[in-house]
């Protein structure tokens, strides 16, 4: 069977993005199968994507990375407009009477801080260690001669296996918010922390709070799936050899995960629970490392941590 192209890639996806229903599972695919093109840096996709992001075509509407895919456009082009974003619209200052409005009515449009964060005027800090996991530190800048952006950043962090910790002055107490590396990996792919992904996955909704019971029923809906990677890697950038490693140093010597579906839905899990048993205070052991695996994956995903025998797939 022959392979198909990445020109065969980029004309089915347009395809699919003009003709198929909004939100519709084939306009997703398109979506996919364009990020999957931005991703190789493949030429013809940056200002397609960006045009994407502009108009919420197949992902959420956002200026800040439609912004950001064209910038990555004109890196592509020439290195030497890496610093240069007058053309994109310079700096956004817009963050800081953000803040200012939400100091005084006490509320937060999460969504739309985001936004903001990724082109905002800030100052780059050290590494800061926040809730186990690494976090590079970022502060408003007042001086936009001395500003950098997530954006600029955003593929060091992916690369460097970091989350970002955005406070809004490096000193006293201020506003303060985190974004995981899962986040970030959704900003990159997505343009939206909240994201659906992958666009194959119908994740479970069911709330998994105190009530929640493994009842006979529930088990007996167990089925075991696994995930034929098309697009979108169910592991974004480097969070499955950043999981395996940081497992690794919690004492689980060959870190697994599984996908099973259920009458609830579908669920990840990873095999840390026979571990857990082994310690004074199980329960903790597998919130905390439930958390630390979280920590590296999209919002969506819905994890059930019952057995270790659903984990089969060495990560």
């Amino acid at each position: 069977m022959t392979e198909i192209t990445d020109s065969e890639i980029l004309d089915e996806a347009v395809e699919l993005l003009h003709t198929a229903q909004k939100d519709s599972a084939n306009h997703k695919l398109g979506f996919a199968m364009m990020m999957y093109l931005g991703q190789k840096l493949y030429a013809d996709t940056f200002r397609l994507i960006g045009d994407l992001f502009r108009d919420g075509k197949g992902c959420k509407q956002s200026n800040a990375s439609s912004r950001y895919w064209y910038w990555k456009g004109e890196v592509a082009n020439d290195e030497r407009s890496k610093e240069q974003l007058a053309s994109l619209g310079e700096y956004d200052l817009d963050l800081i009477a953000f803040l200012e409005d939400a100091e005084k009515t006490g509320r937060i449009d999460y969504e739309h801080l985001s936004e903001l964060l990724l082109w905002a005027p800030l100052i780059s800090g050290q590494i800061v260690n926040y809730e186990g996991q690494p976090h590079g530190l970022m502060c408003t800048a007042k001086n936009k001669d001395d500003a950098v952006s997530l954006a600029l950043n955003l593929s060091n962090a992916l690369e460097n296996g970091i989350g970002v910790y955005f406070q809004e002055t490096p000193q006293g107490d201020s506003f303060a918010h985190v974004l995981r590396y899962g986040d970030l990996t959704m900003l990159e792919l997505m343009g939206d922390v909240n994201a659906y992904y992958p666009y194959d996955i119908s994740w479970s909704e069911e709330p998994l709070g105190s009530s929640f019971t493994c009842d006979r029923e529930f088990a007996e809906s167990i089925r075991p799936f696994s995930y034929d990677v098309k697009y979108q890697p169910l592991f974004p950038f480097r969070s499955r050899e950043l999981i395996k490693d940081r497992l690794i140093a919690r004492g689980i010597d060959e870190p697994k995960f599984g996908l099973f579906d259920t009458k609830f839905g579908k669920f990840m899990t990873f095999n840390f629970v026979d571990k857990a048993t082994e310690s004074e205070n199980p329960a903790q052991v597998i919130q905390e490392l439930g958390e630390l695996a979280k920590w590296h994956l999209p919002r969506g995903y819905s994890m059930l941590f019952l057995a270790d025998t659903l984990a089969t797939e060495a990560l």
